[in-house]
């Protein structure tokens, strides 16, 4: 029952989500005298996320799993996983205008796998600064986007 009401929940969010809160972001990214090129626009990535939202929450709560994982929810170490994923979560926001992205990315990253059992040096160091880097060459060369660069600008 757990499984049902998580998916009815997080798919009228993920709805609310995809027919409010997308569309309020402003699109008039390609006009005035800076627009020179075409880029996917403010759009795209939250309406891609929100679908994904929708579909896996659907899934869920049409088909739960007989063993549920989200009884974790209902232990102590699995709020206080919780609670450290969103302090994570909220410590890269805060800093990712100060130190930019790939910095912020790198600790975030680094303290997701730590925090959750990773302890493999060549596990955590690979994918830690692997994924924020790669991340930022995608948006800046395949998709034409700028991520925040921080106070010091590093040469990717």
């Amino acid at each position: 029952m757990t499984d049902r009401l998580f998916g009815i929940v997080a798919g009228v969010l993920s709805l609310l989500f995809l027919l409010v809160a997308v569309p309020s972001i402003a699109g008039d990214w390609q006009s005035g005298p800076d627009a020179r090129y075409f880029t996917v626009g403010p759009r795209l990535f939250p309406y891609i996320a929100g679908c994904l939202t929708l579909i896996f929450s659907i899934g869920i709560a049409l088909r739960p799993a007989p063993d549920s994982r989200l009884k974790l929810f209902n232990t102590f170490e699995g709020r206080i996983n919780v609670l450290m994923a969103l302090a994570i979560a909220l410590l890269f926001v805060v800093l990712l205008n100060v130190l930019g992205f790939v910095v912020s990315g790198v600790l975030a990253l680094v303290a997701f796998l730590i925090g959750f059992g990773e302890r493999r040096w060549y596990v955590v160091l690979p994918l830690g600064v692997g994924v924020p880097v790669f991340v930022k060459l995608v948006f800046t060369h395949a998709f034409a986007l700028e991520l925040p660069s921080g106070l010091i600008e590093l040469p990717i």
